[in-house]
């Protein structure tokens, strides 16, 4: 069968191909007619908006001879072995989290244990605590 391919720049071109050839292959016998360009490893088919799979055969994706492939080539990626260009700093430069606001020293732990607390208690309760005003009916209602 003759599939057509188009490119980036709209330009077609057309290569003849076996439904059971793998898509691999394809793109061999792209870069083969159209050169170092269409390099097989830097190349995306792309049909009916998927990505053909290198490892698929061509009739799994139901190319038509009246549709058209979109073969895209991505940019070399840098070889995994290369330096990054800002390498990470160490992590003994990393600042240390910031220290607690210091106190002067033993009132922290002595004023806490003794403190009133923040908000103040019923007046009602203060007195029932200390023993005085228990009987005292001035609020008392009869």
């Amino acid at each position: 069968m003759r599939i057509t391919f188009r490119d980036l720049k709209q330009n077609k071109f057309a290569i003849d191909v076996e439904p059971t050839d793998l898509v691999s292959t394809v793109k061999e016998k792209i870069h083969a007619e159209k050169g170092e360009d269409f390099n097989s490893k830097l190349l995306k088919l792309i049909y009916s908006g998927k990505i053909l799979k290198d490892d698929e055969k061509v009739e799994t994706y139901k190319i038509e001879e009246k549709g058209f492939v979109v073969c895209m080539v991505n940019k070399p990626k840098a070889s995994s072995s290369a330096v990054p260009e800002t390498p990470a700093r160490p992590a003994t430069s990393t600042p240390a989290a910031p220290a607690a606001p210091s106190h002067p020293s033993g009132s922290t732990t002595a004023s806490a244990a003794v403190a009133p607390p923040a908000t103040p208690s019923p007046a009602g309760a203060q007195a029932a605590t200390s023993g005085q005003g228990l009987n005292d009916n001035s609020m008392a209602m009869d």
